[in-house]
């Protein structure tokens, strides 16, 4: 039974490829002066090895600290346009009340200041009883109560 061989070179490459590879790195400079950056020492020429770290722990993925900043960004960006919903509902209910109170202010000046209040029915105008002008007014009463501050 015999064996495929594997040829020597493709052997040397799988076996560099496997191990793990730390390039060295050497920083030196020329005769007029300029700082060259090279993986072999220049020859002749004093050069300073330069101590290279590893993959940092977090490579691809993201800063934790980014990321807290981000998310704490989000919870005050919603925040934000959740207050800002509220006051323009606020600013709503506030119209709305406005209007309210002058419209129950109107109504009971109307019902004070005339004797005889004509209502109307579908087609038809009625007058109404003194006991229903009062009730009328009590209720536009009630209603300033409520909607003027």
């Amino acid at each position: 039974m015999t064996h495929p061989s594997i040829p020597t070179p493709w052997l040397v490459l799988l076996v560099l490829l496997c191990a793990p590879l730390q390039a060295q790195v050497y920083k030196w400079q020329d005769e007029k002066g300029e700082t060259h950056y090279s993986q072999t020492p220049p020859p002749g020429a004093p050069a300073h090895r330069l101590q290279l770290h590893g993959t940092p722990r977090h490579a691809g993925q993201p800063d934790p600290h980014l990321k807290q900043r981000l998310e704490a960004f989000d919870r005050r960006r919603q925040q934000e346009q959740e207050a800002q919903h509220k006051r323009a509902e606020t600013a709503e209910q506030a119209a709305l009340r406005k209007q309210n109170c002058a419209s129950a202010r109107s109504n009971l000046q109307t019902l004070e200041s005339h004797g005889q209040i004509k209502l109307k029915e579908g087609e038809a105008y009625r007058i109404l009883s003194e006991e229903e002008r009062q009730a009328k007014i009590a209720e536009a009463r009630k209603q300033i109560d409520e909607f003027c501050p």
